[in-house]
């Protein structure tokens, strides 16, 4: 603890955290727009990318995921009298290189959806992983998508079946249970599992 600096009774372990001081001024900027239901002219750099991109983004809310904050929301068309939505965007906060409010509002209403499993990137699918029973009470004790169900088979495992919206997050997850995880279905993720097994196998053999 640094000399005298109050202690506090919450914190938070990290995997890894990202520096937000850069982007102060651009998270109060789009915390007012939400409020306002302003349009931002946003500048915005992709990762792996050295050029910008200039969106005009119509912002609905700030989330968190993993470590990182989102701005989520709407690419506008900013040609007509009231800014029209184009496509829906989740836009990490951290690279973002400058938002600024334009002269134009918006009318977006952010509706509720189901929440499912991973960052959105695809289409939702529908997937069933099987657990030992070791991973299985981690499993039952917390909630992987609005609309899961939990299976008790005889043996002691359990089966889940969630609905999920990135295949690359549901691959990274399932690995991470090694052998207390098999994909039962879909049967194209199965054998993507399959595929980084042996993949990984080669790396560690080499």
């Amino acid at each position: 603890m640094v000399q005298g600096s109050e202690p506090t009774s919450a914190d938070v372990i990290l995997k890894g955290s990202i520096d937000y001081t850069p982007q102060e001024q651009i998270l109060t900027t789009l915390l007012n727009a939400i409020a306002a239901k302003d349009v931002c002219e946003i500048k915005y750099k992709r990762l792996g990318r050295k050029e910008e991109k200039l969106h005009y983004f119509a912002p609905l809310k700030i989330k968190s995921y993993r470590e990182a904050l989102y701005a989520t929301g709407w690419k506008v068309d900013i040609r007509s009298k009231e800014a029209e939505p184009i496509h829906e965007m989740h836009l990490p906060i951290h690279r973002f290189t400058a938002a600024e409010p334009i002269r134009k509002k918006h009318s977006i209403i952010d509706d509720e959806k189901p929440h499912y499993f991973g960052f959105p990137e695809c289409e939702p699918f529908r997937v069933k992983v099987r657990f030992s029973p070791e991973a299985g009470t981690y499993i039952k004790e917390r909630q992987w998508s609005s609309d899961q169900a939990i299976t008790d088979l005889a043996d002691g495992q359990c089966e889940l079946e969630v609905t999920a919206q990135s295949e690359t997050e549901v691959l990274s997850w399932v690995l991470g249970f090694g052998a207390n995880a098999e994909v039962v279905e879909p049967a194209s993720l199965r054998q993507a599992v399959e595929a980084e097994l042996i993949s990984m196998t080669k790396t560690y053999n080499s």
